[in-house]
C-alpha cells in the first residue's frame, strides 16, 4: 500500500515536471516571436531613418548651394559698389586736376590744313569738262585756360576768291561732364563734324548733306555726356537762327527762322571694335522753297536721323536714313516730303591704306520726280603716306531720275595737308 502511494506521487511529479518543461516551452516560443516582431520594427524604423538623413542631407547640400551663390552675388555686388566709389573718387580728382589747370597760364595754338582737287567730268549727253580747283585753306586759332576755350575757323575757298569765317565759338566745361558753348558752330551731324579732307575718307560728302541739316548755325549749345566702363551716352541741344533755303547758298543762316536741333549719341569702344549710333531732330521756320522757286510761303521745316558707325578690325562703316517735312504754316495740308538714305563700308589694308564704296539715294520731293532726285555709286582709295598728308582718288556716278537729265561720270583726284 505504501509502494503504490509512493509510485502514484512519483508518477505527478513526472507529471508537474512534463508540464513545467511544456510551459517553459511556450514561454520561450512567445518571448521568440515576440523579439523577432521587435527586431522587423526596429530594422524598418532604421530604414526609415537612414531615408530621412539622406533627404536631409540633400537638402542641407542645396541650402549651402544657394547659400554659396547668393554669398557670391553679394560679393560681386560689393564689388560694383566698390568700382563705382572708385569711378566717383576718380571724377572727383579729375575736377580738381581741371580746377588746378585753370590758374596756369593761355595757351594759344595755330593750326590748319589746306587741299588740292582736280575731277575729270562727263555726263551722258557726253559734255565734258575737266577742272583743278586749289579748294581750302583754312586756319584754326585755339586758345585755352582751364574750362575755357576760344576757337575759330578761317577758310578761303577756290584759290582765295571766298574768305569766310567757317566757325567762331567760345565754350566752358563744368564739372560732371556738362559744357556750355555759344557763337557759330556746326549742327552735330557725323559729315559736319568730319567733313574735313585730312579726316573723312572719301573726296565728297554724300548727296543728303547739308540739304536736311544745316553745316552751320548761330547760337547756343549745351552738351551732357555719361561715362561706364567702355561705353558712353552723350546728349546735345541746340538753339539758334534757321538757315535760308536756297540751294544755291546751303547752310547760310536766316535771322527770321529760328532752329532747335538734338543729338542723342551712343558709343562703345573696346580694343577689337568701336561701334555709335546717333539719333539726330532738327526743326525751323523757312521759306518753302523748291528748287528756288517759293510754293507755298512759308512752314515748318522738320528733320530726323538716324546715323550709325562701325569699326571692326579691318571693316570700317558708316550709314544713315534720313526723312524731313515741310508744312505750309497757312495750310498745314500742303507739304513737300523729303528722304534719303546711304551705306559706305570700308577695308582697311594697312594703316596708311584703305578703299571705300557708297551707295546712295536722295528724294527731294515725294509728290513728284523732282531734277534733283538722283542715286550716287563710289568708288574711292585713301592713302596716307605720313600722318599730315592725305592722297585720294574717287569715282562718282550719279544717275538721276529724271531720264531727260540722264547720269554723270566723275573721276575726282586730292591732295591734302594738315598743318
Amino acid at each position: 500500500m505504501q509502494r503504490k502511494e509512493e509510485s502514484i506521487n512519483l508518477d505527478m511529479v513526472n507529471v508537474d515536471n512534463k508540464f513545467l518543461l511544456f510551459l517553459c516551452f511556450v514561454l520561450f516560443s512567445g518571448q521568440t516571436l515576440i523579439d523577432a516582431s521587435d527586431s522587423e520594427s526596429v530594422q524598418q524604423q532604421l530604414k526609415f531613418q537612414a531615408e530621412e538623413i539622406s533627404l536631409l542631407r540633400n537638402q542641407l547640400k542645396r541650402l549651402e548651394y544657394k547659400l554659396q551663390k547668393q554669398t557670391q552675388h553679394q560679393e560681386l555686388g560689393s564689388l560694383k559698389e566698390e568700382v563705382e566709389e572708385i569711378q566717383e573718387d576718380l571724377e572727383s580728382q579729375r575736377e580738381e586736376l581741371e580746377g588746378l589747370e585753370s590758374n596756369q597760364d593761355y595757351s594759344i595754338k595755330f593750326n590748319g590744313y589746306l587741299d588740292f582737287k582736280a575731277v575729270d567730268y562727263k555726263s551722258k549727253e557726253n559734255l565734258h569738262k575737266d577742272s583743278f580747283d586749289q579748294h581750302h585753306t583754312a586756319l584754326f586759332f585755339n586758345a585755352n585756360r582751364g574750362r575755357a576755350k576760344v576757337f575759330a575757323e578761317l577758310e578761303w575757298e577756290h584759290s582765295g576768291k571766298q574768305l569766310k569765317q567757317e566757325r567762331a565759338w567760345l565754350s566752358y566745361s563744368l564739372p560732371k561732364k556738362f559744357s556750355a558753348r555759344v557763337g557759330h558752330f556746326f549742327a552735330p551731324t557725323y559729315w559736319n563734324l568730319n567733313h574735313y579732307p585730312t579726316i573723312a575718307d572719301s573726296i565728297n560728302d554724300p548727296d543728303f548733306t547739308r540739304r536736311f541739316f544745316p553745316r552751320s548755325l548761330t547760337g547756343v549749345q549745351l552738351s551732357k555726356e555719361w561715362i561706364r566702363g567702355d561705353s558712353s551716352l552723350s546728349f546735345n541741344s541746340y538753339y539758334g537762327n534757321g538757315f535760308e533755303d536756297d540751294p544755291t547758298l546751303p547752310g547760310r543762316d536766316r535771322n527770321a527762322s529760328k532752329a532747335l536741333g538734338q543729338k542723342l549719341r551712343f558709343q562703345r569702344t573696346r580694343q577689337s571694335y568701336s561701334y555709335g549710333v546717333n539719333l539726330h531732330y532738327y526743326t525751323d521756320h523757312r521759306q518753302m522753297d523748291l528748287l528756288g522757286r517759293n510754293v507755298a510761303g512759308e512752314g515748318d521745316f522738320t528733320s530726323r536721323m538716324l546715323e550709325g558707325d562701325l569699326k571692326f578690325g579691318q571693316l570700317g562703316l558708316l550709314g544713315a536714313v534720313v526723312d524731313a517735312e515741310i508744312r505750309d504754316g497757312t495750310f498745314p495740308q500742303s507739304r513737300i516730303k523729303s528722304e534719303s538714305w546711304y551705306i559706305q563700308p570700308s577695308w582697311s589694308f594697312t594703316s596708311r591704306l584703305k578703299t571705300y564704296l557708297r551707295y546712295g539715294d536722295l528724294d527731294l520731293d515725294d509728290s513728284f520726280v523732282s531734277p534733283v532726285d538722283r542715286k550716287e555709286k563710289m568708288l574711292g582709295l585713301n592713302f596716307k603716306p605720313d600722318t599730315s598728308t592725305t592722297l585720294k582718288v574717287e569715282w562718282l556716278e550719279r544717275d538721276y531720275a529724271n531720264l531727260n537729265i540722264g547720269s554723270d561720270r566723275e573721276l575726282w583726284s586730292s591732295v591734302s595737308l594738315a598743318f
